[in-house]
């Protein structure tokens, strides 16, 4: 599992690595409940640095 966390919250979740997302960049679908992405995003933009960590 990876964890993720911005200046705002923190996320936790299972990753799969694939060569539609370029190095270095995390794409996090919003309809996954389980996951709340949301919770790393401040409310004025869809898009914030994180940091990332084994969970």
């Amino acid at each position: 599992a990876l964890r993720v966390k911005s200046s705002v919250g923190a996320a936790q979740g299972k990753i799969r690595i694939s060569d539609n997302v370029p190095e270095g960049l995390l794409f996090a679908p919003y309809h996954f409940s389980d996951l709340n992405i949301n919770q790393v995003l401040p409310s004025a933009t869809n898009s914030t640095a994180v940091e990332v960590s084994k969970a």
